[in-house]
């Protein structure tokens, strides 16, 4: 039964208009994302504006009405999941890109804008977000923002918290921050904006945002390397970046599990044909000269490296068709999911010189487990963000399953690394972030919580 009142909810109804909601029986039919619990809430509102926000916080801050703020629903730590008795605020009407301005290289979007839609408003300026994600069609600016999006580009250009240069919020209480100065040099006094990236909600609605824009590469050449290990990957990886001639782009690595399993999935084995390898990694790069010989270039730059056994072997897609063959064995990996009894899904950081040491040292602890557990590891090479699937072709106890997230993500904290690297803490990481947050760091997530929402009413039960 719901727990808000009738009177509520016409009172929000009248706020949003007769298009600006959805009941519970309309969200029934709407895609819940990647989480099933997504949609369980009584009401969903749809403003259009950073007022109608407003209104509708401040009316559920007057009647202690919970409010669970969502874009594009592709967040993987259960960071905007509902139940009965809370209200949906989308920003699925709040999709404006209000401008892009090339001389001085922003963008002023609305919240609800996805990363697609703002990649091809860019196309003509031959301008880049400086961020890219494989759920770039779904994936909206704000939820971006809210949970601090990384992706493939990020040792290049930074998280979405080094790209925001301004933003408006509408707080808990119904208040609008507005803090949007289009200059990157804004001593002002404590960042304020900064606190509500990575804060998934908790703090209040992210309505606009200002992003410091990039160049775009007009070309670009894939390639796909196989490997001993990750050490000769990341060091193939500093090779092409300290290759003068070359701009390295882009460098995901697969471990041989991963790689093979994706491409059997998706019938594109003939892929990796060209060599069976330990590991697989997908380097994008471009010349930095006009006019220069990339393949030639590329063969010489790399040599040596083939000579010492750092490369065993690679292929250069030489078609549109041939890169996203490559790209879609990286891209595809839920199809990992497919078939699995149990499968469990983490996203962590790894200091690049401990990726062997870390995997190999998990790969015994998951068989001392269980000699069925199988692990399915890919992710982006340049900041050692691994993504994994850990499951096996037969239902888990959950004591196993709980001991499989420890293997995961004990031994990170000592050697530097994070058991959360890109996707939030959620619901699914708050046990984590209590056992391996700095304790005085948690303290003081408390207390800037308490003093943005001391009803506790913006997203509750996530982070903390």
């Amino acid at each position: 039964m719901s727990n808000i009142s009738t009177a509520s909810m016409d009172a929000l109804k009248f706020i949003v208009g007769d298009q600006g909601y959805r009941d519970h029986l309309a969200l029934e039919l709407l895609d819940p994302g990647f989480h099933k619990d997504n949609l369980q809430a009584d009401l969903a509102l749809l403003p259009q504006t950073t007022e109608h926000v407003a209104e509708i916080l401040k009316y559920c801050y007057e009647n202690d009405i919970a409010i669970v703020p969502q874009g594009g629903r592709s967040g993987l730590a259960g960071g905007c999941t509902s139940r009965s008795g809370q209200v949906i605020v989308m920003t699925d009407k709040l999709d404006r890109i209000v401008e892009i301005d090339p001389h001085e290289r922003i963008a002023i979007v609305e919240a609800g804008v996805t990363l697609q839609a703002l990649q091809d408003a860019l196309e003509k300026y031959d301008l880049s977000v400086g961020i890219d994600l494989g759920a770039r069609g779904t994936a909206t600016i704000g939820g971006m923002v809210a949970t601090n999006a990384g992706g493939m580009e990020a040792f290049r250009y930074g998280s979405m918290r080094q790209r925001i240069v301004g933003l408006t919020a509408v707080l808990p209480d119904g208040k609008i921050l507005k803090d949007m100065p289009r200059v990157a040099k804004c001593n002002e006094g404590y960042d304020i904006k900064q606190l509500f990236c990575g804060a998934e909600g908790t703090l209040g609605i992210i309505t606009s945002v200002i992003l410091q824009l990039e160049s775009s590469s007009s070309y670009a050449t894939t390639m796909l390397a196989a490997c001993p290990n990750a050490k000769a990957a990341v060091k193939i990886f500093r090779h092409l970046q300290n290759t003068c001639e070359l701009e390295l782009l882009r460098g995901e690595i697969m471990w041989r599990e991963y790689a093979h399993k994706v491409a059997d999935k998706i019938s594109l084995k003939q892929v990796l044909n060209f060599c069976d390898s330990p590991f697989y990694v997908l380097y994008e790069v471009s010349p930095r000269i006009t006019n220069i010989e990339l393949d030639e270039m590329l063969a010489e730059s790399l040599m040596p490296l083939m000579e010492s056994g750092d490369v065993f072997d690679l292929i250069v897609a030489s078609s549109e068709r041939e890169r996203d063959e490559i790209w879609r064995i990286r891209e595809d990996s839920f199809v990992i999911d497919h078939g699995l009894d149990t499968s469990l899904w983490y996203d962590v950081s790894v200091p690049l010189s401990q990726l062997d040491n870390y995997a190999e040292q998990l790969q015994q602890q998951l068989i001392l487990l269980d000699t069925d557990i199988n692990a399915y590891i890919m992710g982006h090479l340049g900041d050692g963000n691994l993504h994994m699937t850990i499951g096996a072709d037969k239902p888990l106890r959950a004591e196993i399953q709980n001991a499989i997230s420890a293997a995961v993500e004990a031994g990170l904290k000592s050697i530097g690394g994070s058991f959360s690297a890109e996707h939030g803490i959620g619901t699914d990481k708050r046990k984590s972030l209590q056992a391996y947050g700095d304790p005085e760091k948690l303290k003081l997530m408390k207390l800037i919580k308490k003093a943005f929402d001391p009803k506790g009413l913006m997203n509750p039960g996530k982070i903390i």
